[in-house]
């Protein structure tokens, strides 16, 4: 004999009615000897922002607007990571640069064009960011001269890489209540004189 379910009881649904999304609480206020990780949006609680390779580009400031974030990652159909985009690349001189190469207007430029590809992104590994202070992180993006780092986890048994976490210059500047400068550190004694001209 099959057991018997009852239904359940249904109701009407409210008109001042909204839905969960997933959130990470990070703390309001950091210091430099806060954790890292107090300051990292953790992709396995916030789901990643993304965007077609072949997405033109003129809609990356409109899907970054409605998101409120600074950076997509470009994703392929089965959602490899093929590199990121960012509001300075979108608002800077690639477009530009582009245009001038060849030709056409800027509904032409799709964000394969402009994106930074996967081959010359440098991350950060989870198990670093884990033992790191705000601080280092600082350093970290000032040291590179960029607004955003990536986090990955590495699998021990395959190597393989998975972004965990999006670290910016702006979530850190809100968070410590100064702004973060992320003007690279002089790497030669020419850029020393020009910083100092």
């Amino acid at each position: 004999m099959e057991p018997f379910y009852s239904p359940l009881p249904q109701y009407s649904l409210k008109t001042d009615v909204s839905y969960h999304r997933p959130r990470q609480e990070l703390p309001e206020s950091v210091t430099l000897d806060s954790p890292a990780l107090f300051v990292m949006t953790d992709l396995r609680r916030i789901p990643a922002v993304t965007i077609e390779a072949k997405a033109p580009l003129s809609t990356v400031l409109k899907k970054m607007g409605c998101e409120d974030v600074h950076l997509l990652l470009v994703t392929d159909a089965e959602h490899g990571v093929l590199g990121l985009i960012t509001t300075t690349e979108v608002l800077g001189e690639k477009p530009v640069r582009f245009l001038g190469q060849g030709g056409g207007t800027y509904e032409d430029i799709l964000v394969q064009h402009i994106m930074t590809p996967r081959e010359r992104l440098e991350v950060l590994l989870m198990e670093d960011v884990l033992k790191a202070k705000v601080g280092h992180i600082v350093a970290t993006l000032k040291r590179a001269g960029r607004r955003h780092a990536l986090v990955v986890d590495l699998d021990p048994q395959t190597k393989s890489e998975t972004i965990r976490g999006i670290i910016s210059s702006s979530q850190i500047s809100r968070q410590l209540g100064v702004a973060v400068d992320t003007a690279p550190y002089p790497r030669s004694p020419a850029q020393l004189r020009t910083v100092n001209a």
